[in-house]
């Protein structure tokens, strides 16, 4: 696995933006950026065997959805800590296409396992790591430019 390097740095030079605001943002984006690229790759795994053998389903709410619902479902949500000094990126799907993790990622005893997420998220461990630390850079840069031009 990859580490951010200048992680000291990085940490210093964003507490000493001072704007607790944009500190929140950095982080948020920080880590947001990389994980759009995880999210893509997602439903692109998932795609290559959903839509399954029906173009429409019914999902357990019931309503009618259409083929690629559970890659339609897939998002990214950020959270920041109660400090605010770190931000966690969860990915999933909405409650409704749970099957997707449920049925297809783990598998059940009816169904053979068919992973899409894991996957996902090995294959772009060293680039979300180093997206990280590009997107903190660019992000802190950005800001000092605007309170130096100030």
């Amino acid at each position: 696995m990859a580490q951010i390097e200048g992680v000291a740095a990085l940490t210093r030079q964003l507490k000493e933006l001072g704007d607790p605001k944009a500190q929140a943002a950095t982080l948020r984006a920080a880590v947001r950026t990389p994980m759009r690229a995880v999210m893509a790759k997602a439903k692109a795994n998932i795609a290559s065997f959903s839509p399954g053998q029906t173009d429409i389903h019914r999902t357990y709410k019931g309503r009618m959805v259409g083929a690629g619902f559970a890659a339609r479902s897939i998002r990214v949500k950020i959270q920041l800590s109660r400090d605010k000094e770190a931000a966690f990126a969860f990915l999933g799907v909405a409650q409704e296409a749970f099957y997707a993790v449920q049925f297809f990622e783990l598998g059940t005893a009816h169904i053979a396992k068919q992973p899409w997420l894991v996957p996902a998220f090995e294959s772009s461990q060293d680039a979300m790591v180093q997206g990280i630390a590009t997107e903190m850079r660019k992000r802190i840069e950005r800001i000092a430019k605007q309170r130096g031009g100030k």
